[in-house]
């Protein structure tokens, strides 16, 4: 349980660091964290339930920044995370290569989503050449701090939960 709140907390606290260095540099890229914490938790041995409850509350988090209807955000993070969690969970795999090549993927996934979800609600095809022009630097850009996330999610693991020795 302590690993899915820390792997939460983690996302978010790097989402609110990238909102203050994107608008003060005034970037255009931005790295999904939300994706990156579905992919880690996915490829881990975190439990179900608690990882579903912890991403509706990121996703939630994230719905109140978001600009356009309260909850279409949060819908398209969750079907994100349900294929992700399909997929994904399968396997298992905990090499960097493979979780950064997923990181891209379900980034690709979920603002391809989000871009459908408004372009029907906005009946207004604007999203979807947004989508086409930034999902490629956005999905990179997910997909190279995946080791840096991942590194500082155990990081920070290692500070909070205690591990057991063997005494020999």
């Amino acid at each position: 349980m302590k690993r899915v709140i820390i792997n939460a907390l983690t996302a978010i606290l790097l989402m609110l660091a990238q909102t203050n260095v994107t608008s003060a540099f005034g970037w255009d890229v931005l790295c999904q964290f939300g994706v990156i914490a579905i992919v880690l938790a996915a490829a881990t041995t975190m439990p179900a339930m608690p990882t579903a409850v912890a991403m509706l509350c990121i996703a939630f988090f994230c719905d109140v920044w978001s600009s356009g209807p309260v909850g279409l955000y949060a819908m398209a993070f969750m079907a994100s995370f349900a294929v992700a969690w399909a997929f994904i969970g399968r396997t298992k795999t905990e090499r960097v290569i493979a979780l950064m090549v997923c990181s891209a993927l379900v980034c690709m996934l979920f603002e391809g989503i989000l871009a459908a979800i408004y372009s029907i609600y906005y009946w207004d095809t604007h999203f979807l050449s947004v989508f086409l022009h930034q999902v490629w630097m956005n999905a990179l850009m997910t997909a190279c701090l995946t080791p840096l996330v991942m590194w500082a999610t155990h990081g920070i693991e290692k500070l909070f939960i205690r591990r057991k020795t063997a005494i020999s």
